[in-house]
């Protein structure tokens, strides 16, 4: 990762570009995220930098630890995040492939993303065979939020993606969200 202006000089080809990101930390619990803090979190790295206008990504690269807790809270954290607009956003997550790296996870997650952003594939979650098995309760008021996911599920989707949303979460409230787009 280098400046624009860095890579320009030295010739590099530029397959992507950072447009928005944030990180925080708050110690809420050793291994469970704070649904409202890592929205916030969220949605400031989707906020434009100089415009200030809300970025919407094409897809979202969740940080899914396939726990209940986990995944029930990543799910509110989406759904508190972007509401009716995740029916267009598809949904993936890349444990499933490759087990949790630990403080590697988000690393290797933000990598896949802009493979996907260049070649045009969003890989699917392996073994998701029942999103709605520990979601299907979760209701804002009355309306099961379930219901506004798009997972990419059985095969990888073949998409045209300029950005991505990368979520990652760790021990003890650390928290980092990063929206990556084509370069332009």
């Amino acid at each position: 990762m280098e400046s624009r202006r860095h890579a320009e000089r030295r010739g590099a080809k530029i397959i992507a570009e950072v447009a928005g990101y944030s990180k925080s930390m708050d110690g809420y619990d050793h291994t469970n995220l704070h649904v409202q803090n890592v929205a916030r979190t969220t949605v400031e790295s989707l906020q434009h930098p100089y415009k200030k206008e809300f970025q919407k990504p094409d897809a979202i690269f969740a940080h899914a630890t396939s726990t209940q807790s986990g995944d029930r809270a990543e799910a509110q954290v989406f759904y508190t995040v972007f509401e009716d607009l995740l029916n267009s956003m598809p949904i993936t997550a890349i444990k499933s492939n490759l087990g949790h790296l630990v403080g590697g996870a988000g690393a290797v997650n933000l990598i896949t993303a802009i493979q996907s952003i260049e070649q045009g594939v969003v890989p699917h979650i392996l073994n998701l065979e029942n999103p709605r098995l520990n979601l299907e309760d979760l209701t804002v008021p009355d309306d099961p939020i379930i219901d506004h996911f798009d997972f990419v599920r059985d095969q990888p989707r073949q998409m045209n993606i300029d950005s991505a949303l990368v979520v990652a979460y760790w021990f003890g409230g650390h928290n980092a969200s990063m929206l990556v787009r084509k370069p332009g």
